[in-house]
């Protein structure tokens, strides 16, 4: 059945496989690996645990951005079919991908004034952009409009939480993330940091615990603390670590009584960044709020 609106992503969104949606669409991202390019989206790309396998084996990798050029192209071929377009995109704080996109739909919105294409900027990445997207999906099956879905997630943009846990500390350094001597002595000592995306969508440490044990318990209480009608579920992505992801969902099941959750795969894209073992918590509630950094 033909939708009355397409909605477009990129591949730093991670959506449980599960679900099925007819179009929905996810913008490829290239990374490379030593002077190997590789396409994260695309069918004959490495898998993820491939991927990973290649990180725990000491090699580095490197991602890029779209382009306005590359997500106009994406996007045209909907448009030339007659479809208005509602794209969210990954963290503007994190990457120049969400302004070129805004840039790509305006310029489509100048070429097609008859269309409705939108763009909203998800201060988020991985699951928490998932969400979102989930959300959407979920409001356009229930026959809402496009102007209402923007409308709503603009509204939930804010209300978005996540929470992360590497176990590769020198991944956040690499990143720049973390100061080299602080990567290096957490990693002796064994610390779990906690980072999150800040409300303007950046990362940040805010925590550093002595086990996976404390930190899950950490993270758990936080979504029980920042919990609010709308935390009806919470997703976890991980990076080659599911019986990690269990562990974690389990935790957070125990002290918030929330019993629906997703585990998703978190993709290359955001695993160059954070290495193989991360976990991310994300869940709707309260207002995103700005948390003193750790460092």
């Amino acid at each position: 059945m033909k939708k009355s609106f397409i909605i477009v992503t990129d591949a730093t969104c991670d959506i449980p496989q599960t679900i099925e949606a007819n179009d929905f669409y996810i913008i490829p991202m290239e990374y490379f690996i030593d002077s190997d390019i590789y396409t994260y989206g695309k069918k004959d790309s490495l898998s993820n645990s491939e991927f990973y396998a290649l990180l725990r084996n000491g090699k580095i990798a490197k991602t890029s951005q779209i382009s306005p050029k590359n997500g106009e192209d994406f996007i045209r071929q909907f448009i030339v079919e007659g479809y208005d377009v509602l794209n969210i995109s990954f963290s503007s704080g994190l990457s120049a991908t969400a302004n070129n996109m805004e840039i790509a739909c305006k310029n489509l919105q100048a070429e097609f004034p008859e269309r409705k294409i939108y763009s909203i900027d998800s201060k988020n990445t991985t699951n928490g952009l998932g969400m979102l997207c989930l959300e959407a999906i979920k409001l356009r099956n229930e026959g809402k409009t496009i102007d209402e879905v923007f409308e709503r997630l603009n509204y939930l943009v804010p209300k978005q939480n996540i929470y992360f846990t590497v176990d590769d500390l020198m991944h956040l350094y690499r990143g720049g993330r973390l100061p080299k001597a602080a990567a290096v002595a957490g990693t002796i000592m064994k610390i779990k940091p906690i980072l999150y995306i800040t409300p303007d969508g950046k990362l940040r440490n805010i925590e550093k615990v002595m086990s996976k044990k404390l930190c899950y318990r950490k993270m758990a209480e936080i979504v029980k603390y920042q919990s609010n009608e709308l935390t009806t579920y919470f997703t976890i992505a991980n990076a080659d670590n599911r019986e990690e992801a269990e562990k974690l969902a389990q935790k957070v099941s125990e002290v918030t009584g929330i019993t629906e959750y997703y585990i998703t795969e978190l993709s290359p894209i955001i695993g160059t960044h954070t290495g193989q073992g991360a976990l991310t918590l994300g869940f709707f509630g309260k207002d995103n709020i700005d948390i003193k950094s750790a460092e």
